[in-house]
């Protein structure tokens, strides 16, 4: 067990609470100007404003914003995004990671290019990390509440768990996305082969895998996955629509058209709304709002 206490501040001092003019319901990272900002506003009246922390290569927000993770200057670090006074605490060398925060954002597993997958916690306790073994390949990765992560290579998903070799519990390939269900028994998996989203009950201890939808229900090159506020449905985004599926009848409850594709579906702002793109220079985030009618918005962007 590695136990870290380097800190060091960031570029980008801290950050004044003052500078923000209404609500923040969450952070993102910021792909193209390679930094975390907030989102300010309501769903329907928001805008993603200027940089809290620059010079970031990636990062990952704990559901709760109040955390995350990120590679800066070729090492990961953490940051408490609630403090008045912003810090990077390094943790280790890091390049090409992938980073996926448990549902209570109380631990998060990174996976490392060399294939060396960890897993971080007690933050607030300087940081902790432990092994989750070693697995080549990982393009998706997922983190349940007990620790046990889903990491998704082209041959398949695998189980990782402290202390174990990784275990594949499903020859599915070409994943998008994983997500998990609250309590973590339940693992869905969007895939673009068969253009199909799937769900693993009790993947934890198996691994057998059913088909929730495919192209019959409308899913066309998906894009991402995720579960309602109300963990009553699944959504899956494909390339030009959102396909939203009830989890106990499998039935299509209703088919959202889109005008851009989709290439992700990612929580942000505490499961209140979903990022569904990346941008480009002076194009805004388009993103879904939860609830019964959520609904597809755009946030311009503070350049």
């Amino acid at each position: 067990m590695k136990r870290i206490l380097i800190s060091s501040f960031l570029a980008a001092a801290a950050w004044a609470q003052d500078d923000i003019r209404g609500p923040v319901p969450g952070f993102l990272f910021d792909e193209h100007s390679k930094a975390l900002r907030p989102i300010i506003g309501i769903p329907g009246a928001s805008y993603l404003g200027g940089a809290i922390a620059s010079e970031i290569e990636s990062a990952a927000v704990a559901p709760s914003g109040r955390l995350a993770l990120a590679v800066r200057d070729s090492k990961l670090g953490w940051m408490d995004l609630s403090a008045a006074e912003l810090r990077f605490t390094e943790l280790a060398a890091a390049g090409n990671v992938r980073i996926a925060w448990n549902p209570a954002s109380s631990s998060a597993a990174v996976w490392h290019g060399d294939g060396r997958l960890e897993l971080w916690s007690h933050f607030a306790e300087g940081a902790r990390s432990v092994s989750l073994g070693h697995l080549d390949g990982v393009t998706v990765l997922a983190l349940s509440a007990k620790g046990v992560a889903a990491a998704a290579t082209s041959e398949g998903i695998y189980r990782l768990v402290e202390g174990e070799s990784p275990e594949r519990i499903a020859a599915i390939s070409d994943v998008s996305a994983l997500a998990l269900d609250s309590t973590g028994n339940a693992l869905y998996v969007s895939s673009r082969s068969g253009n199909s989203a799937l769900e693993l009950a009790g993947w934890q201890t198996s691994g057998a895998a059913t088909l929730l939808a495919n192209e019959n229900a409308g899913i066309e090159a998906p894009a991402g996955i995720a579960l309602s506020a109300d963990e009553r449905s699944v959504i899956v985004a494909g390339k030009s629509s959102l396909v939203v599926i009830d989890r106990a009848t499998r039935a299509v409850q209703r088919t959202l058209a889109l005008d851009f594709e989709p290439t992700r579906l990612e929580p942000v702002a505490g499961g209140r709304m979903w990022r569904l793109n990346s941008r480009e220079q002076g194009q805004p985030l388009e993103v879904l709002s939860a609830g019964p009618e959520g609904k597809v918005f755009f946030v311009p962007v503070e350049e």
